[in-house]
C-alpha cells in the first residue's frame, strides 16, 4: 500500500495529479466511497474552461487562487483569489495524518 492509499484509520492523503490535472479525493461509488461524496481539485490553464454539471448531485465550486468566470443560469459572475498558502509557515505541529486518526 502507497502513502496516498487510504488506510482505513486516516482520512488524510495527498494523491497526484491524473492525465486530467485533477486530484480525485474521493467517489461516490469508487475511492472513499464511504465519504458518500465526489470530491476532486482541478488546476486549470490559462485560458481553459470546464464544465461542471451534474442534475443528480450537489454541487459546491472552491476557487483557491486565480481569476476565473463563472457562467450559470445565463449571468456571469468573475471571482479573484490571492493564493491563501503562498509564502505559509510550517508549523512544529505533527503531520496531519497523525492529528485525523479517527477515534477508537
Amino acid at each position: 500500500m502507497t502513502k496516498n492509499e487510504y488506510k482505513g484509520d486516516t482520512m488524510y492523503e495527498n494523491p497526484k495529479f491524473n492525465e486530467n490535472n485533477e486530484k480525485i479525493l474521493c467517489e461516490m461509488n469508487g475511492k472513499n466511497a464511504d465519504m458518500l461524496m465526489n470530491i476532486k481539485t482541478k488546476v486549470l490553464k490559462a485560458g481553459e474552461s470546464v464544465t461542471i454539471c451534474d442534475a443528480e448531485n450537489e454541487t459546491a465550486i472552491l476557487l483557491l487562487s486565480g481569476d476565473v468566470t463563472y457562467k450559470f443560469d445565463g449571468k456571469e459572475e468573475n471571482a479573484k483569489r490571492e493564493n491563501q498558502f503562498a509564502g505559509a509557515v510550517r508549523s512544529s505541529v505533527p503531520s496531519a495524518s497523525r492529528l485525523l486518526k479517527r477515534p477508537a
